[in-house]
């Protein structure tokens, strides 16, 4: 890299963190409640996968510990980040991937078919979604 473009990226990238702290202040004095739910989330996903940890598997991989170690986890600190960079249907797309897959897990995890991966539970679900009653 030459300096100029050293330059140029070095502006582009302090430009960028201005943006995130000014979004950081907008949010902090607008939205306080909306940035304690979000970093609340973060926290408690930590805890969620640290319990999980604890705990010993009985297959390889479990639905649910795909969930929080796959999904829970990243996209947690996806909607985080995207919040601070002021990408609200980012979040909106995170939180409802997390919905739907944690929805989807946990019916992979009443159905197990006792294979030790849970493919094919999630393939099965279709038609056992069908036979659920409220």
């Amino acid at each position: 890299m030459n300096k100029s473009s050293e330059k140029a990226s070095s502006s582009i990238i302090d430009y960028y963190i201005e943006v995130l702290r000014e979004n950081k202040r907008f949010l902090r004095d607008n939205a306080e409640d909306i940035c304690r739910e979000v970093v609340g989330l973060v926290n408690d996903t930590i805890d969620y996968v640290l319990s999980a940890l604890k705990r010993k598997s009985e297959t390889l991989i479990e639905p649910f510990r795909f969930f929080l170690y796959h999904v829970l986890m990243p996209q947690s600190y996806a909607i985080l980040a995207d919040l601070l960079m002021a990408n609200l249907p980012a979040c909106f797309m995170e939180l409802r991937l997390m919905l739907e897959t944690m929805a989807e897990s946990y019916l992979a995890n009443l159905y197990p078919n006792n294979e030790p991966f849970f493919e094919g539970e999630t393939e099965s679900l279709f038609g056992k979604k069908a036979n659920l009653s409220c």
